[in-house]
């Protein structure tokens, strides 16, 4: 059976000075021709194989730890040995509490800083002993530290352990809990059991603060495979070589007041990738964009974008992929191709990304690529190329798949 084309919409605009805070519809498309777009001169040499990543089965954890720290979750029993590195951190949690809810010390205190995350890794390397290749094996197959990878397992896992530590201990978002609150919370922390793993009273403070402060964008629509699941199961019948493009991905824009459900630009984008689905130039589409503009808008762009094609254009849910999440046109692509390779949909074969002239002009810029590699440490296509002024076909890198806890939005 022939499967429709998801499209895949994203959370930010273009860029911040292109079209961020624009309500115009910007629809100019002048003509649809699905002969231009295809085929695409991607080079499949350059593709990396997702198959580990599709078959591995994460662990049951809970949404924030999925999320955020994953790593930490699988080596949790590891983590539990190093008896000084566990002494080191009751102190921490202790110095903590003493820091009667300002923001600062308790970042201070139980953050690490990065001789103390090295240290951390390191433990749990030694702690692991001969079930190191194992933990380096699932590590890898989860993929939240894709970007880490190296031959040595050894490295691998010390390096994931201290890049993971080191990116929850930014703790930007800490002063955002009134005092009280996280005074409390800390006084919690450090009043637990002193044999819990020696990450506890951060990850805690993360888990906790984050939903105290009421910023659950992250999390909101955990499990995801639940709300994709109609497109999930259809992909999984889908013969891939029947479509010149494996997926559509759209990036989305959220309008500029809290009342607006979908920027009409938004809407014009979704309306492009509906014409290309309907000319069957890939079996799904894949809407990417969470709650952003303007800031803790109750509205998701990817999840209002579903709601106008399935609504008003008849687009089936099974069609339909949505990633909720996205805050950045840079991570509109990453986390577009961590769905679509968890999804099984193979990383040799074209990705179609159709937007409106404004932001398919900024994708392809230097600009743009420039800010990928600033924010997000590396470019999330190893092959990029435009095939129409709204329309560029890519290959997705496996660094994509790698976590960023820094930013506990959209990590």
């Amino acid at each position: 059976m022939r499967w429709p084309l998801a499209l895949f919409l994203t959370a930010c605009s273009a860029a911040p000075a292109l079209d961020a805070g624009s309500d115009a519809p910007r629809r100019n498309d002048a003509g649809f021709s699905a002969e231009a777009l295809a085929p695409c001169p991607v080079d499949p040499a350059h593709a990396f194989d997702g198959r580990a990543q599709a078959a591995y089965v994460r662990r049951v954890v809970s949404p924030t730890a999925a999320r955020l720290f994953y790593p930490l979750a699988v080596l949790e029993g590891a983590a539990l040995v190093p008896p000084d590195l566990l002494a080191a951190r009751r102190a921490a949690e202790a110095s903590a509490a003493a820091c009667d809810g300002e923001a600062a010390c308790v970042r201070d205190a139980l953050g690490f800083d990065e001789a103390e995350a090295d240290g951390a890794g390191e433990a749990v390397r030694a702690a692991l002993g001969g079930s190191l290749g194992e933990a380096a094996a699932e590590l890898r197959a989860a993929g939240d530290c894709a970007l880490l990878d190296r031959p040595d397992d050894g490295a691998f896992v010390a390096a994931c352990v201290r890049t993971t530590l080191l990116e929850l201990s930014r703790l930007s978002w800490l002063g955002q809990l009134a005092p009280a609150a996280l005074d409390a919370l800390t006084d919690e922390i450090a009043a637990g059991a002193s044999t819990r793993p020696f990450f506890d009273g951060l990850t805690r403070l993360v888990e906790e603060g984050l939903a105290l402060a009421r910023r659950d964008e992250a999390i909101r629509y955990e499990p995801l495979d639940e709300e994709n699941r109609a497109a999930l199961e259809a992909l999984a019948a889908t013969d891939f070589d029947a479509y010149p493009f494996v997926a559509i991905v759209v990036p989305g824009q959220g309008p500029t007041d809290a009342s607006t459900a979908l920027n009409p630009a938004g809407r014009a984008r979704a309306d492009l990738a509906w014409e290309r689905w309907q000319a069957g130039m890939a079996p799904v589409i894949l809407l990417s964009g969470g709650h952003v503009h303007p800031d803790r808008t109750p509205f998701s762009e990817a999840i209002e974008m579903r709601r106008h094609l399935v609504e008003e254009r008849g687009v089936p849910a099974s069609a339909i992929l949505v990633d909720p999440y996205a805050r950045h046109t840079t991570t509109n692509l990453r986390n577009a191709t961590r769905i679509l390779v968890r999804a099984g949909v193979p990383t040799d074969r074209p990705i179609l990304v159709t937007s409106d002239l404004v932001q398919s002009t900024y994708i392809r810029s230097r600009v743009y690529a420039e800010r990928c590699d600033e924010e997000l440490g590396y470019r999330p296509f190893v092959d990029l190329t435009m095939l129409s002024p709204f329309d560029a076909c890519l290959l997705p890198a496996a660094a994509s798949l790698h976590a960023a806890p820094s930013d506990p939005l959209d990590p």
